[in-house]
Order: structure tokens, then C-alpha cells, then sequence
């Protein structure tokens, strides 16, 4: 996994590490408990979203308070990202690519030069999933080694 992706804050560079989004999910898992705590969104893997339902707006927003820096926007949950250049802004939509592979849950993007647009939600329900907040919190992860 590529290096490099930064904090707007402070501009101090963090190496991203991959190793913090977890083995790929095993058939037939199922997800913890969530807590209000953002690790626990990370440990977690996503569902099949098949015969579900979106999530009440309450719980959207309940979850939502265990992410920082995230809104939701339009139904979708949605933040952007600021680094320093386009490799990092690449090695970090990389990072993302893993992440959606392993977890079979992929966001929308707006890539510019030094920053880059998260989008998520769950099309096939169209609204927002507990996936969503999963890999949310998983992207976020990457910045923070």
C-alpha cells in the first residue's frame, strides 16, 4: 500500500496504513454491536444489503455521531478530503479502492488535484446502511498512523 496521504490540519504528513481496515469479511459473519466509539465501526465488516431496509433518520444520525468531520448531504454521507498533491490524493483514493473491494461497498468520488469528495450510500436501498458508516469510518482510519 502506497504512503503518503495527509491531515489538512497542522499539514503534518501520516503515512497511510492499510492494515488498519481489517482481514476481508468470511462468508456468513456477522457484524458486532456498534458503540459510540469509531473503532468499533472499523472492526466491523459489511452485510448484504438484500431484503433490508434503510436506516431510520435517527439512527443515521446516531451513527453519524461516531464519525468526525462527516454530514450527511442530500441522503448521501458525505465528506472531503484535503492533501497536499495529487500523489497523495491518488494514494488515498488507492486505499479507498482496497477498502471498497474488501468490504463490496463502494462510494462515489470527486477527485481533484489535492482533494477528494467521499460520497456513500446504499444504491440498491437507496438510502443509507450501516455499511455505509463502516467504510466511512474504515477511510478515515487510513489517516491516522
Amino acid at each position: 500500500a502506497a504512503g503518503g496521504a495527509v491531515k489538512e490540519s497542522g499539514g503534518i504528513t501520516q503515512p497511510m496504513a492499510m492494515a488498519s481496515i481489517g482481514p476481508p469479511p468470511q462468508a456468513g459473519s456477522m457484524n458486532t454491536p456498534a458503540t459510540r466509539d469509531e473503532s468499533a465501526l472499523i472492526t466491523r465488516h459489511c452485510a448484504p444489503c438484500e431484503g433490508g431496509a434503510p436506516l431510520p433518520d435517527a439512527s443515521a444520525r446516531e451513527l453519524l455521531t461516531q464519525l468526525n468531520g462527516w454530514q450527511i448531504l442530500s441522503g448521501k454521507l458525505t465528506k472531503t478530503y484535503a492533501f497536499k498533491n495529487y500523489f497523495e490524493t491518488m494514494a488515498f483514493v488507492n486505499g479507498l479502492a482496497l477498502i471498497s473491494h474488501r468490504e463490496d461497498h463502494h462510494p462515489e468520488l470527486v477527485v481533484n488535484y489535492n482533494k477528494c469528495e467521499v460520497r456513500y450510500d446504499t444504491h440498491s436501498l437507496t438510502g443509507l446502511t450501516e455499511n455505509d458508516f463502516i467504510c466511512a469510518a474504515k477511510a478515515d482510519a487510513m489517516l491516522k498512523f
